[in-house]
């Protein structure tokens, strides 16, 4: 399975250590440009950012994004059709990004793939339109940004309902997950490329990922509740800290620096995610628990 890292972060050492590494990132049409014309990275899936632009009220214009991706060819390998973020009109919405796509594609054509987009909440038979439609061989699925830990299992009964679909419609279709991460999920389904901003997000609110779960690592308090939902560093005993120590050791780092700087989280997430996600086959059937630590 491809990881996409997302995020056009500027940080000069982030960007050398996913080079080095060998990560692949999802840039934004809309927010990252400065960041795809600088070719860090030579596997970038160019998002066009309509969920962006939507949260700001801004509309992004087809025609202006077709000429962004024929003029910057070069800077990508895989881009994402222009797709309306659903409301109330869940129908017209969908209407409009598979004419979107339609137009995208005319101008296209088969040079590199690109991605239409199935939203949560739209009808299921738009769903087997793109299926069954020719030029379609790789699809993306979004709108599950809003559902928090909580919401698991109704994102797990979503993604179930979806992928019988796509077995019994297109079964070799390829699919991204735009904006998931999780580990558990994404073994248990045949995904071929996904995305999220995780590795950051949870580096700059101090935790690291781990096999036991999201650790609150940094010797700063990020949360103005009263406890946090991870486990904290500053809650181990002795013993504990010192397993941790170890875990963390054993990718490359220490503790006092994961401790102390948003960039060193940043990396470990980075080594963290990018091993699980290449060890995950898109013929995978595999359920990932999590761990117990102590």
């Amino acid at each position: 399975m491809i990881l996409y890292f997302s995020g056009g972060t500027t940080s000069k050492l982030i960007t050398e250590f996913m080079q080095e590494h060998n990560c692949s990132r999802l840039l934004s049409y809309y927010n990252d440009k400065k960041v795809i014309e600088q070719k860090l990275c030579d596997d970038v899936f160019l998002d066009c950012g309509a969920w962006s632009a939507f949260n700001r009220k801004v509309v992004i214009d087809i025609g202006t994004y077709l000429d962004y991706i024929k003029s910057h060819r070069d800077y990508f390998t895989v881009a994402a059709s222009l797709d309306v973020i659903p409301t109330n009109n869940v129908n017209k919405s969908a209407e409009d990004s598979f004419d979107n796509y339609i137009c995208l594609k005319k101008h296209i054509g088969n040079e590199f793939p690109l991605v239409p987009t199935y939203h949560k909440g739209e009808p299921l038979d738009y769903l087997k339109k793109l299926l069954c439609y020719p030029d379609v061989d790789y699809i993306g699925i979004g709108g599950m940004l809003g559902y928090k830990d909580t919401a698991k299992n109704r994102r797990e009964l979503f993604l179930d309902l979806v992928f019988d679909i796509i077995q019994k419609e297109h079964p070799d279709i390829k699919v991204h997950l735009f904006g998931l991460t999780d580990l558990s999920l994404l073994g248990k389904y045949p995904i071929y490329s996904a995305d999220s901003t995780t590795w950051s997000r949870a580096a700059s609110y101090g935790e690291i990922l781990t096999d036991f779960g999201r650790i609150l690592i940094s010797d700063k308090s990020y949360y103005t509740g009263s406890v946090s939902r991870f486990m904290s560093v500053n809650n181990f005993n002795e013993e504990q800290l010192f397993k941790m120590k170890g875990y963390v050791n054993n990718y490359g780092f220490t503790i006092e620096e994961l401790q102390s700087s948003v960039e060193k989280r940043q990396m470990f997430n980075i080594v963290y995610m990018k091993k699980k996600a290449d060890n995950l086959t898109t013929t995978s059937s595999i359920y990932v628990p999590r761990k117990r630590l102590f």
